[in-house]
């Protein structure tokens, strides 16, 4: 097959969305059967005013709907992928895939601008509807997706993921004094600090759990939308708390300190209330640490018995958790038993060779 492979979210994604797509790159490249052809708009429109917001949205949809069909028969593709909710609704002889990550448009539709919205329901819904087949990351996230949208789900694909390849790097934990950090004293988190993540109440149940010398380390930058973004509330609440020197906010750091991170925390805490997959899980099982973990959305799909769960709409919940989870060394030492084994059912690999099975077939 000729695969027309739209790159465009690795100019602007910063979430797993990236990650899912260079992955998937990685692995087609690998790949001899088929040809892939990838292609990215040059360039992207970036503003925050109301008129710029309104040109990145209509170039997009430009982008979509009528270069990428131009663009696959000059390339004469048989199939055009797209791995950000949205395709060509026109089908001139090639057959189309789209991926959806999760339900968030149809879930918490108010962080999303109301044009941008108008423009999904009206043109991508339906051109993802006309699509040969719709991919989704989890059984969570098809069932969700078909429960807000009423798409056939003998159209949706669950077909899960894995972690990062970019993080098997050697490690000087010696460098963790650059952050004010040593070995197994501190808890990780890793993500763009969106409401979903609820890290607000992680941050409240942080300062009422009183772990002694632990501190809570916040990998990730503010949400690219000022709508679904949650860092005003989060700084307010380390200031309210006093907990300057126990909540450290590192932002973006390289995939260096990221290993390093990884390698070193005493354990990883995942407090999200909506998450379509969570590839934080895979990358905890990865680097063999322990993993506590909301029980709500894809996560305990994903994660299985190699994590401990928490109610994360319970502030007192996720205390109790830190607690326990911090001061018992068995439970942790089974979630990294467990996790190592539930590693082995998941690679790019096997996920990129289901996605070209499913192309071949519809």
């Amino acid at each position: 097959m000729r695969i027309l492979v739209d790159t465009r979210d690795l100019l602007i994604a910063k979430t797993g969305t990236k990650t899912y797509l260079q992955e998937i790159i990685k692995q087609f490249n690998l790949n001899s059967d088929h040809q892939f052809i990838y292609v990215s708009p040059k360039k992207i429109p970036r503003g925050k005013s109301t008129t710029s917001k309104m040109h990145g949205h209509l170039t997009f949809f430009i982008w979509k709907q009528i270069i990428l069909p131009i663009k696959a028969l000059r390339y004469k593709a048989d199939v055009i992928f797209c791995s950000d909710y949205s395709v060509p609704y026109l089908k001139l002889g090639y057959k189309t895939f789209v991926v959806f990550h999760g339900a968030n448009f149809w879930k918490y539709p108010t962080y999303y601008n109301k044009y941008w919205m108008l423009l999904f329901k009206r043109i991508s819904l339906p051109a993802a509807r006309k699509a040969n087949a719709i991919i989704t990351v989890s059984e969570f996230s098809k069932n969700d997706i078909h429960k807000f949208t009423s798409l056939n789900e003998n159209q949706l694909f669950p077909i899960h993921i894995a972690g990062r390849t970019d993080l098997k790097m050697k490690y000087e934990p010696s460098k963790l004094a650059g952050f004010g950090l040593e070995k197994d004293n501190f808890i990780l988190h890793v993500g763009v600090k969106e409401k979903r993540k609820n890290l607000p109440r992680l941050i409240q149940a942080f300062h009422k759990a009183k772990l002694t010398n632990i501190k809570l380390v916040l990998v990730g930058q503010k949400a690219p939308m000022e709508a679904f973004d949650d860092s005003h509330i989060i700084d307010q609440l380390i200031k309210t708390h006093r907990l300057e020197d126990k909540v450290l906010q590192l932002g973006y750091v390289s995939n260096t300190d990221l290993n390093l991170l990884y390698n070193t925390a005493k354990f990883y805490v995942f407090p999200s209330y909506y998450e379509g997959f969570g590839l934080p899980i895979l990358e905890c099982y990865h680097k063999k640490l322990a993993l506590l973990a909301s029980n709500t959305s894809a996560i305990p799909e994903v994660a299985g018995d190699g994590a401990f769960y928490f109610d994360p709409y319970s502030v007192e919940g996720i205390s109790n958790a830190l607690v326990k989870f911090d001061g018992d060394f068995e439970i942790r030492n089974k979630c990294i038993s467990n996790g190592e084994k539930r590693l082995l059912s998941f690679s790019w690999k096997k996920t990129t060779d289901q996605m070209l099975n499913l192309m071949k077939e519809k």
